[in-house]
């Protein structure tokens, strides 16, 4: 459809419903791009919103997501859900758009929103993920556990508690990261 130039991107695709897709055959209209687009960027910024109240199960009892005392003084601390198991201190990656992900190094843990299948190329790069939303079956958590990297879920907040280039203790096993006082290179 993109090389027809019925839309401007393939990835609005997901966005269509079956019969708005045989109807953009048929006719071009772009009422229906409109429409699509406007359904990604929804998409989107509901992916930014975090909402645990909504989609816990009863009984839902908060964790408090503000920093927590860490293993070393001063050190900024969150625990989030454990989904991979393991233990690795590497410089922290925070990336909250897929198009900066060529900002990852080799060995970085990456911090970011959420995953999707467009992170998959860069999980062999990484050391490890956090993720402010996701559980147990989610994409990043899945494919954490297929690479043999820890990971936990559920940081709301991580994107701006950690900075890049930051060293973090990412611990998979107890569902905790936090910084070891160094600073960023």
């Amino acid at each position: 459809m993109v090389k027809e130039g019925r839309i401007p991107d393939e990835d609005l695709l997901f966005y269509l419903t079956p019969s708005e897709m045989l109807e953009l055959i048929d006719t071009r209209n772009p009422r229906l791009i409109v429409r699509a687009m406007n359904r990604m960027k929804n998409a989107c910024q509901a992916a930014k919103d975090i909402h645990p109240e909504h989609v816990a199960r009863p009984p839902f009892i908060p964790i408090n997501r503000k920093a927590i005392s860490g293993p070393l003084s001063g050190a900024r601390s969150m625990k989030g859900t454990p989904v991979s198991k393991g233990r690795v201190i590497a410089p922290a990656r925070v990336i909250t758009r897929l198009e900066d992900a060529h900002l990852i190094q080799k060995g970085d843990v990456l911090i970011t929103y959420a995953t999707d299948i467009g992170w998959s190329p860069y999980f062999p790069l990484i050391s490890g993920i956090v993720t402010e939303l996701g559980g147990l079956i989610s994409h990043g958590a899945v494919v954490a556990r297929e690479y043999g990297l820890p990971s936990i879920v559920g940081c709301h907040g991580a994107t701006q508690m950690f900075r890049s280039g930051e060293e973090v203790l990412l611990d998979g096993n107890l569902g905790v990261i936090s910084t070891t006082q160094r600073e960023p290179n």
